[in-house]
């Protein structure tokens, strides 16, 4: 029994940690390139993350620009 309880609890533990290592995505879009990027940017420094990578597309609709980063 006790070593079910100290099982569960490294698991409860592992689980916490596993949780905020977990990436994150996040979507902005603006009017130019840099601006959509720049968004990316500030959410992430107020969040306290990194961002790991970033991908940009040129949309028909407006905003033209929509970026989608995955943050740490």
């Amino acid at each position: 029994m006790k070593n079910t309880k100290k099982l569960m609890a490294a698991v409860a533990l592992l689980s916490t940690f596993y949780a905020v290592a977990a990436d994150q995505t996040y979507t902005a879009y603006g009017y130019s390139k840099g601006q959509a990027q720049a968004y990316i940017g500030y959410y992430a420094k107020w969040k306290n993350l990194t961002v790991v990578s970033m991908s940009c597309y040129q949309r028909t609709l407006q905003p033209s620009w929509r970026c989608d980063a995955t943050l740490r």
